[in-house]
């Protein structure tokens, strides 16, 4: 993927990255933005990425830049995971 260096391709969970192979070729062929969340390794840690892109072409059609901005989601995602377990009476 022509994403591997820069995006750290080989830290995204093995069951996201499918998925975020997918997004980006998609993404490399439109100027549609292009959303997904995603699982990276920081280390031993688990943290989740909300990715957010849009691929811009130069006038002979190839691709010029991706403008585009990762977020650490993980707070987030682990507070609607506890809010889920308590409205389930699991927490």
């Amino acid at each position: 993927a022509w994403y591997s260096v820069r995006f750290g391709r080989k830290h995204i969970h093995a069951d996201d990255l499918q998925r975020v192979d997918d997004v980006m070729l998609r993404s490399s062929m439109s100027t549609d933005r292009s959303a997904t969340e995603f699982r990276i390794w920081c280390g031993k840690q688990l943290r989740w990425i909300a990715m957010r892109a849009r691929t811009e072409f130069s006038s002979s059609g190839r691709v010029r830049r991706v403008v585009g901005i990762n977020i650490d989601v993980t707070d987030q995602k682990r507070a609607a995971e506890a809010a889920r377990r308590w409205l389930e009476g699991t927490a």
